[in-house]
């Protein structure tokens, strides 16, 4: 298998990849490509934080330990480029927690009114005082 650059990982599984990025590198791939799949798949907003958690903690991993690049890029990141997006994705970390803790304080202060409905369903009117 061809590359121009062999440090991109693909959306998509390809054949030889294992060859190009290594065994260890492609076991992270493949979870990391699972953790994309489940945030697309969660149907509830403490999966989907759960999910999106797991993502951005690969993505560190790909990033910083077996330096390679994520798409949507098309060239290789250099070193200031690796470095600011694994800043990024540890900021979007911690903005998953923040609305971890306060997706938490919802359902405690509504009494799970909160996650029965949720936010896209008759919550917001239901219980329109109780909203943070």
């Amino acid at each position: 298998m061809w590359r121009d650059y062999y440090d991109l990982v693909t959306a998509d599984p390809e054949s030889g990849e294992g060859l190009v990025h290594g065994n260890a590198a492609t076991a992270v791939i493949v979870k990391w490509r699972e953790a994309r799949n489940a945030f697309g798949a969660a149907t509830d907003a403490l999966d989907r934080l759960n999910a999106q958690e797991r993502r951005y903690e690969l993505e560190v991993v790909l990033i910083e330990e077996r330096k390679l690049t994520l798409p949507p890029a098309a060239y290789r990141w250099d070193w200031s480029d690796q470095r600011e997006q694994v800043r990024r994705r540890t900021g979007c970390l911690d903005d998953v927690e923040v609305e971890r803790n306060r997706l938490r304080l919802r359902r405690f202060l509504t009494f799970g009114l909160w996650w029965k409905y949720g936010a896209g369903h008759a919550g917001r009117t239901a219980i329109p005082f109780l909203l943070l």
